[in-house]
């Protein structure tokens, strides 16, 4: 078995992408909370693949920003 040394400081350093995901996770943030809707298979599947196209990775911020945008439009009225 060959054993290749890892650099000091990259092996200190937390990888940036899998530590942001572990602290700022929306399950635990108390600001957040779970909801769950009804909606029909067809649009669910059409909306995923549109997510996909549109390179959507975050379905709660969509959810959240579209919902914002409905309620200022309210204020508006």
């Amino acid at each position: 078995m060959i054993l290749i040394p890892r650099d000091k400081e990259q092996e200190s350093q937390p990888d940036p992408e899998i530590s942001s995901k572990k602290k700022g996770g929306k399950r635990s943030h108390p600001d957040y909370r779970q909801t769950t809707i009804y909606i029909n298979k067809q649009i669910e599947k059409k909306m995923k693949a549109a997510f996909l196209e549109d390179g959507v990775e975050d379905f709660s911020q969509w959810i959240e920003e579209r919902i914002e945008e409905w309620l200022e439009g309210r204020k508006q009225s």
